[in-house]
């Protein structure tokens, strides 16, 4: 079985998105490598301030999001009437496919947050499909305690050894996996991964020792193989590994708005304009 090597690492940029929520963002909108994941961020802060405006109403359209959950958590609204909270542990999916109008508001009790939102591609046949939403309390997401460990099956189905972790949220775009793993310093572990794939790994804790070490912030992208080999440094790891099918179609982006054209991105901008994004 061959296995993934590091192909290339990009470093998170320090940026602030919806009311002035202080972020750090990996960008990847023209990396075919990264498909069909086109942004990471991660907000990570013990001060309130940094996040308590949260993100009030704004729209989408042709993207799919990942959220998750280390600690504290947000409120969901949209206009389709759903309202759900995550906390400390869950994750939340929505697909924004035609239009969707929504809200990400810090719960009260959240004094520090830990998190992550991840944008996947919609290829252009499910662009225009409605909109969904569902989310994964902390409860409902199945791990696998290592003697040096821990793994969170966030999103999709991974193979470890021999245990088959399958999560509550299975039905996102390109087949878009998401793994939460913990180990101790040095420890280590191989992942199954579908060659049909590709993997990325981004390091939120301790580094990754490969060819080059992943660092704290930094997104390492791999290349094709059926296994993929993940070694804590001396300080233990904490990493999202993200796996899933390539869209490999052209790239629209502005702003909340991802389609293959740019006629599209102002279809999409003009439909919102005039109310008509979610109709």
């Amino acid at each position: 079985m061959t296995q993934r090597q590091l192909q290339r690492v990009i470093n998170a940029t320090p940026t602030s998105d919806g009311a002035g929520v202080k972020i750090s963002r990996i960008a990847g909108f023209s990396a075919p490598d990264f498909e069909p994941f086109l942004m990471l961020d991660e907000i990570r802060s013990a001060d309130r301030g940094d996040f308590v405006a949260g993100f009030p109403d704004h729209p989408h359209r042709g993207i799919e999001t990942l959220t998750y959950m280390k600690q504290g958590g947000f409120e969901h609204r949209d206009h389709l009437g759903h309202v759900g909270s995550i906390r400390t542990g869950g994750a939340q999916w929505m697909s924004a496919g035609r239009g969707i109008i929504h809200s990400e508001t810090p719960l009260p009790e959240a004094q520090s947050m830990h998190g992550f939102q991840i944008w996947i591609n919609l290829a252009a046949k499910n662009k225009m499909k409605p909109a969904e939403w569902s989310d994964a309390q902390p409860e409902s997401i199945p791990e696998l305690e290592l003697t040096n460990g821990r793994i969170r099956a966030i999103a999709g189905k991974w193979q470890i050894n021999d245990h088959l972790l399958t999560a509550t949220l299975t039905a996102l775009s390109q087949e878009a996996s998401l793994l939460d793993v913990e180990l101790e310093a040095r420890a280590d572990i191989i992942l199954d991964t579908p060659e049909t794939h590709q993997v990325a790994v981004f390091v939120y804790e301790g580094r990754l020792e490969t060819t080059v070490s992943l660092q704290r912030q930094q997104l390492g992208i791999f290349e094709s193989g059926a296994k993929l080999h993940l070694k804590a440094g001396d300080q233990g790891l904490g990493a999202l590994v993200l796996s899933g099918l390539p869209v490999r179609e052209s790239v629209a982006h502005y702003g909340p708005f991802v389609m293959n054209t740019t006629d599209e991105l102002k279809q999409a901008m003009y439909d919102y304009q005039t109310g008509q994004l979610t109709g």
